[in-house]
């Protein structure tokens, strides 16, 4: 089979977005030639894709012409892309010009109009684009996204929350649920000795993450002498760090943060709009507890794996930090092992050409 992965306005390879792309690509290369088109992205996803010795071929360019000239020439079983709006329409001018499969893995959801709601973003052109994006009626957003979607053959919900979102929002039918892959060579249960830290995610760059909360549960970790690692949202470090000792986890590879999570005796994720949760799941594939509220893709892998706390307000979550030393389920056993981890690099492959091609996945 010939699977393309289509990318635009990307500047990172493991951006969120991004990571499902690139994991799925080392897998899914042992068997099926993998292509990678790459529209208008930055220098470190195009120097990535190029060092990639797993996949059969790419184009990078910043002409849509030639995108599709490339689509025509390589002729895919399948074009893969995400929900991203402006991914969303570029693709389908493709497909009005080539007959092509294509598949949309839907992770973005755009339109919802109660993330603006509850969003506090910490830079000013977010705080422009979600007010302004508040005085435009949810139908607008929902008619253009939804015609979209529905001219494309797959849809693929990255997570159980959203194929409900999208039912219910949108009255769109996936075909299917398939989970982001994990690179569980990488993300795994390691041999190191658990140090008195923490990991505390502090989401995206899109203010999912409420300041102030984040400032109380540091407050509780240095009352604990407990040293602080952050990584995310880069505006809310520089804040917190005018308050506490906090140290930023940033620019390792995939290696270094498997390493830091198995060091760590807890991962804290306070985001409430987080559909899936990389995080999440990297952390628990390294035998670290998470700790998270009570929905959406954090309940969802805890769930599915065991290995964490999923609370359903700030006054239990802050609870689980005050008593951090009596909770002895952080201490986990090196030998223990999660059975059909189904965020795994195998499992999630599988999936999706299970899905896509009706190939039939091992149990």
């Amino acid at each position: 089979m010939k699977i393309a992965f289509f990318m635009l306005h990307e500047a990172l390879p493991y951006a969120g977005v991004v990571r499902p792309f690139i994991n799925w690509s080392k897998k899914l290369s042992e068997d099926h030639e993998v292509y990678f088109l790459l529209l208008n992205c930055g220098i470190e996803l195009v120097n990535f894709v190029k060092s990639m010795g797993n996949i059969r071929d790419y184009v990078i360019t910043n002409t849509p012409s030639k995108l599709t000239r490339f689509v025509e020439t390589i002729k895919p079983d399948i074009l893969i892309t995400d929900d991203y709006i402006v991914r969303l329409k570029t693709l389908q001018k493709i497909k009005d010009n080539v007959s092509v499969k294509t598949c949309i893995y839907v992770q973005v959801l755009f339109g919802i109009h109660s993330i603006v709601d509850v969003y506090h973003p910490v830079f000013l052109r977010e705080r422009v684009l979600f007010t302004l994006a508040k005085l435009v009626p949810f139908n607008i957003f929902k008619i253009q996204y939804k015609k979209l979607l529905q001219k494309h053959d797959i849809i693929i919900a990255n997570s159980g929350i959203t194929a409900t979102l999208l039912h219910t929002l949108y009255g769109i039918e996936p075909h299917g649920v398939v989970y982001p892959p994990v690179d569980t060579e990488i993300f795994k249960f390691q041999n190191v000795k658990k140090k008195d830290q923490v990991l505390l995610y502090l989401g995206s760059h899109a203010g999912d993450t409420d300041e102030n909360f984040v400032k109380e549960i540091c407050k509780i970790l240095k009352n604990k002498d407990m040293k602080i690692l952050v990584m995310g949202n880069k505006t809310l470090q520089e804040k917190l760090l005018k308050e506490f000792e906090i140290q930023a986890v940033s620019g390792v590879s995939d290696e270094e943060l498997a390493k830091v999570y198995s060091e760590c005796k807890l991962t804290i994720c306070p985001q409430k709009w987080e559909q899936f949760g990389y995080v999440v799941a990297e952390s628990i594939a390294c035998g670290t507890p998470v700790l998270a509220f009570n929905m959406m893709g954090p309940k969802e892998i805890i769930e599915k794996t065991r290995l964490g706390f999923l609370v359903n307000n700030k006054k239990e979550f802050l609870d689980i930090l005050e008593n951090i030393e009596k909770e002895k389920s952080l201490t986990v056993s090196l030998t223990n092992k999660i059975e059909n981890f189904p965020f795994s690099i195998t499992y999630s492959s599988e999936k999706l050409l299970e899905v896509v091609f009706h190939e039939k996945s091992t149990p």
